[in-house]
C-alpha cells in the first residue's frame, strides 16, 4: 500500500518521496545544477527500509542560494525566502559490517508537508516495530570503564555514543566505574527498574561484570538458588528482563566482534538504537563442591591461556601489549598438565568441525531459544513505544550432576576404566588409581573396554551422570597431558583472530565446544596458535581434539596420579630409579606439581577443579549476529 507522494528538494535535486510496503523511496527527477552532483539522476535514487530510520523530525530553515531560483514569486514574497526541513536520521551499512548514521534533509516551502511526513514515517515505524515484536530503548543505564583497554572509553562515549543516543531521544544514566566489580555491585543492589537496557562501554570484562550482576539479581528476586548440590545440576535460571549491550573500548572486544562482525563503537551504538535483539548462551561455573563461581559468555581456558592471564595481570601498565609479553613468556616456559575431563556430548546434529558459521539470520540459534515476550507500556503516540522484554524460563539441562569426589580405594570402579593406547596419548591404564582420592562418596560407574581410536569412555549409571532429556547422551571421559583445555561458548573471534577459537560455534545453540590440546613440541604448538590468525583449520592437528558438549567437568590429576599416568604411557620398564621418577614428576607435573588456573572471559579462577554447564539464551543482547558480506 502506498501512503503518499510528495516533492522536496534534496541533495541539490528535485525529488519525490513515497512510502510503500515499509520502504521509503527517494526518486530524483531533476538536478538543480547539471554539473553538481556529477552522477546522473538515475544513480541518485535511494530506497530506505522503515526499520533503518532512527528518527524523523521537521525544523525551520533557510533556502540555499542555488535553490532560490526554483521558487515562485508568491513563495518568495510570502515566505520571505524561508523554508522547512524534513530531517531523517537513517542507518546505512557498508560491506565491512560497519554501520553509519546519515542525516537526510528534504526542503519544502510548505510547513504542513514536512510535519505530516514526519508524523507518517514515525507512525509507520511504530507499526512495523510492534508487528515484528521489536522494541527500541528509551532509557539506558550506561557503565563507562575509564581504565580498560587503551583508556579511551570515556572519550568514545562522549564523542561517538552520546550524540547518537541523543539523536534517537534515548535517556541516559551514566556511571563511570571506579573499581573492580563496581558495575556488578551496582546492578545487583541499586534500583534499575526504570531502564530498558544496560550498556557497557568497555571490554569483555566489563560486559561480564554486568551480565553476572544482572543474572544474580534476577535469580535472587525470583528465589532461584545458584549453588549446585552434589547430585543435581543448577536449577532452571530465569532470563533477565533487561537487554544488554556493549560498546567496544577494551583490549580484545570479543563480544562485539562475534555479535556484529567488527569492533566499531558507532556500529555497536546503532545496533542498540534500532533495538536489535539476539539471545546469548551463558554458562555457569562451579567448584568441585558445587559452589557457584560465576557466569561466563565466551572462553573458559585452563593451562596456557590461564597462565597468560595470570602473568598479564602483573603487567597492566603496558596496556593491551601486556598479553603479547605474557604470551611469549608462557610459551617459552612450556607447561603441561595432567587432567581428567568428563563431558556430556551435545544432542544436536551440528558439530564443532562444521564449515557453516553462525550468520544472521541463524536458524540454529533461533530454533533453540524461545522468543521474548513484548509488553508495551506506553500509548501509541510517540516515535517508538517503550517496552520491556521478559524472556520465558529457559528449559535447563535436567542432568544429574556427578560428584567430583569419589572413593579413594585402588579398587574403586574408576580403576576399572580401560581405554586403549591412542595416537593422542590419552590412554588410561587399569592400574591407575582414582584421581578423586580425597573423599568417599558415590563410586564412579565401571565401564567396558572400548576398542578403536576413540579417546572417550562411556559412563552408564543413571544416578551418577544421567542426561534425562529426550535425546539422552552418555557422559564421556578422557585423560591426558594437556597444554591447555579450552571451552568456547562462541567462536571467540576478534580482530587478531577473525575466525576465532572455534569458527563454527554459535551464539545461542545451547552448546559449547570443548577443545583439548595435548602435549606436543613447541614447533607444533606454534603452528596450532598461528592457525588462529588466518583461515587454516585449527582442528587439523593430531594433538587436538574437539567435542561439542552441553557440560563438562575438569579434575587436575595430583602429582602421584600424574607420575603413574606418565609411567604407564611413557616408560617401558617397571623398575624406576629415584632420579628417573623425579624426572617424570617434573615432566608430568610442571613447576614441581603446581597447577594452572582458569581464564574465563579475562577473569581468573584459581581452582583447577570446576564444572561448567550451558544455559541456552540466558541473556538477551542488543545485536543481530554477523551479517553475510
Amino acid at each position: 500500500m502506498e501512503f503518499g507522494k510528495a516533492e522536496f528538494i534534496h541533495n541539490r535535486t528535485i525529488c519525490s518521496l513515497s512510502l510503500e510496503n515499509s520502504v521509503l523511496s527517494v526518486t530524483c527527477r531533476k538536478k538543480l545544477n547539471l554539473l553538481n552532483p556529477p552522477k546522473p539522476v538515475s544513480q541518485l535514487h535511494r530506497t530506505i527500509s522503515i526499520l533503518d530510520v532512527v528518527s524523523a523530525t521537521w525544523a525551520p530553515a533557510e533556502w540555499k542560494a542555488n535553490e532560490k531560483s526554483y521558487l515562485s514569486r508568491s513563495e518568495k514574497s510570502s515566505l520571505n525566502l524561508g523554508c522547512f526541513l524534513l530531517v531523517l536520521n537513517v542507518v546505512t551499512k557498508t560491506r565491512d559490517h560497519k554501520w553509519r548514521m546519515v542525516t537526510l534533509k528534504f526542503r519544502s516551502a510548505e510547513k504542513t508537508l514536512c510535519t505530516e511526513w514526519a508524523h507518517l514515517i514515525n507512525a509507520k515505524l511504530e507499526e512495523e516495530l510492534l508487528q515484528k515484536r521489536f522494541t527500541r530503548p528509551q532509557n539506558l543505564l550506561i557503565f563507562v570503564n575509564p581504565y580498560g583497554g587503551r583508556h579511551k572509553a570515556q572519550s568514545i562515549y562522549n564523542a561517538t555514543v552520546e550524540p547518537i543516543f541523543n539523536l534517537a531521544n534515548i535517556k541516559q544514566t551514566v556511571v563511570v566505574t571506579e573499581y573492580r566489580n563496581h558495575a556488578k555491585e551496582y546492578v545487583e543492589t541499586e534500583d534499575i527498574s526504570n531502564y530498558d537496557g544496560i550498556i557497557a562501554v568497555g571490554g569483555d570484562g566489563m560486559f561480564n561484570e554486568i551480565a553476572n550482576g544482572i543474572l544474580l539479581r534476577t535469580q535472587r528476586e525470583n528465589v532461584i538458588p545458584v549453588q549446585a548440590s552434589s547430585c543435581n545440576v543448577p536449577k532452571c535460571y530465569k532470563t533477565p528482563k533487561y537487554k544488554l549491550g556493549v560498546i567496544p573500548a577494551g583490549s580484545t572486544d570479543c563480544m562485539s566482534y562475534v555479535s556484529q562482525g567488527i569492533n566499531d563503537p558507532e556500529t555497536s551504538a546503532l545496533h542498540i538504537v534500532v533495538g536489535d535483539n539476539h539471545p546469548l548462551d551463558m554458562c555457569s561455573i562451579y567448584d568441585d563442591l558445587g559452589k557457584f563461581i560465576r557466569f561466563s559468555f565466551s572462553m573458559t581456558s585452563y593451562g596456557y591461556y590461564g597462565n597468560v592471564l595470570r602473568k598479564s595481570e602483573r603487567l597492566r601498565s603496558l596496556g593491551p601489549s601486556r598479553y603479547d609479553f605474557a604470551g611469549v613468556q608462557t610459551f617459552l616456559n612450556k607447561h603441561v598438565y595432567s587432567s581428567e575431563i568428563q563431558f556430556l556430548p551435545s544432542s544436536t546434529k551440528s558439530q564443532a568441525t562444521d564449515t557453516k558459521k553462525c550468520r544472521f539470520p541463524c536458524e540454529i540459534c533461533t530454533n533453540h531459544v524461545e522468543p521474548p515476550t513484548i509488553k508495551t507500556s506506553v500509548a501509541f503516540d510517540s516515535a517508538a513505544a517503550i517496552s520491556s522484554i521478559s524472556g520465558g524460563d529457559i528449559p535447563d539441562l535436567k542432568v544429574a550432576m556427578p560428584d567430583f569426589q569419589l572413593q579413594s580405594s585402588m579398587h574403586s570402579p574408576l580403576s576399572e576404566l580401560a581405554v586403549p593406547n591412542m595416537k593422542r596419548n590419552l590412554s588410561v591404564d587399569s592400574e591407575l588409581p582414582s584421581p578423586f582420592s580425597d573423599a568417599s562418596t558415590v563410586p564412579f560407574p565401571g565401564t567396558s573396554d572400548n576398542s578403536g581410536s576413540e579417546s572417550t569412555t562411556s559412563l552408564d549409571r543413571k544416578d551418577n551422570m544421567a542426561y534425562k532429556g529426550e535425546d539422552a547422551r552418555e557422559w564421556k571421559v578422557v585423560r591426558g597431558n594437556y597444554i591447555m583445555v579450552n571451552s568456547a561458548m562462541m567462536s571467540c573471534a576478534c580482530a587478531r583472530s577473525p575466525q576465532g577459537l572455534s569458527p563454527s560455534a554459535h551464539l545461542a545453540d545451547g552448546n559449547m565446544d570443548l577443545i583439548l590440546v595435548s602435549d606436543c613440541s613447541r614447533a607444533n604448538f606454534i603452528k596450532y596458535m598461528l592457525s588462529h590468525v588466518g583461515k587454516a583449520d585449527r582442528f587439523d592437528f593430531p594433538f587436538v581434539e574437539v567435542h561439542r558438549v552441553k557440560a563438562f567437568k575438569h579434575k587436575a590429576l595430583k602429582k602421584r596420579d600424574a607420575v603413574l599416568f606418565h609411567r604407564r604411557n611413557s616408560v617401558s620398564s617397571v623398575r624406576m630409579s629415584v632420579s628417573e621418577s623425579n624426572n617424570i614428576t617434573e615432566a608430568s607435573t610442571p613447576n614441581s606439581g603446581s597447577e594452572s588456573c582458569w581464564n574465563t572471559d579475562g577473569e581468573l579462577i584459581d581452582s583447577p577443579n570446576i564444572s561448567v554447564w550451558v544455559h541456552a539464551g540466558l541473556i538477551t543482547l542488543y545485536a543481530r549476529g554477523v551479517e553475510e558480506i
